[in-house]
C-alpha cells in the first residue's frame, strides 16, 4: 500500500517514470497482478502513448478479468493501430461479451480482414487508421498512419492521413 501511495504521489506531481518504479515495486512485493496497480500503470503508459506497455496492461487486466468486453475491445483498438493482424480476436470476443460493441468491434475487424487480402502492409494500417477514426479514435488514428508511413514511406495517401488525423488531436498530444 505504501509503495501505491508513494506513486500515486510520483504520478501527482508528473514524474511518470518514478511511478511507474513504485507500482512495480507494489505488484513485484505481492507477486501476483494486482487490478488497481495495472489500472494506475495503464493510464501512465497511455499519457505516453507507450502502446506496446498497454497491451501488455490490458492483456494482464484480461486475465484477471476475463469477461470484461471492455477489455478486449481496448485492447483490439490499440492492436488494430500497431499490430492490425493481432487485433481480430480481441475485437470478436468484445464483440460476444457485449452487443453494445458488436457495431464498432466488426465495423474495425471487417477492415482489418479486408486489407489482409492486400499484400501491402501499410494498406494495413491505412484501412485500421480510417476506421478508427471513423470511430472517432483519433489518437489511434494517428498511431495506424505513422505505422503506415512507416511501413512505406512512400504512401503519400497515408502521410495525408497522418495530417488530417493530427489535426483532430488537442494542440499537446500532436507530437510524434
Amino acid at each position: 500500500e505504501v509503495q501505491v501511495a508513494i506513486g500515486d504521489a510520483y504520478f501527482q506531481v508528473g514524474d511518470s517514470s518514478r511511478a511507474i518504479q513504485s507500482w512495480q515495486k507494489a505488484q513485484a512485493t505481492t507477486g501476483k497482478a494486482d487490478g488497481e496497480i495495472l489500472n494506475r500503470l495503464l493510464q501512465v503508459h497511455q499519457s505516453q502513448k507507450d502502446y506496446a506497455a498497454m497491451v501488455a496492461n490490458l492483456q494482464e487486466l484480461i486475465a484477471l478479468n476475463p469477461s470484461e468486453a471492455s477489455l478486449y475491445y481496448q485492447l483490439g483498438l490499440i492492436l488494430a493501430a500497431t499490430q492490425p493482424e493481432s487485433a481480430v480476436a480481441y475485437l470478436e470476443q468484445a464483440a460476444r461479451l457485449d452487443p453494445q460493441l458488436t457495431e464498432p468491434a466488426n465495423t474495425l475487424r471487417r477492415s482489418i480482414n479486408t486489407a489482409r487480402l492486400s499484400d501491402e502492409p501499410a494498406y494495413s494500417y491505412m484501412l485500421a487508421g480510417r476506421t478508427l477514426a471513423g470511430l472517432d479514435e483519433w489518437e489511434l488514428a494517428v498511431e495506424a498512419f505513422h505505422q503506415a508511413t512507416l511501413a512505406r514511406p512512400d504512401y503519400s495517401e497515408a502521410w495525408a492521413f497522418l495530417g488530417e488525423a493530427r489535426q483532430h488531436l488537442p494542440p499537446a498530444e500532436e507530437q510524434q
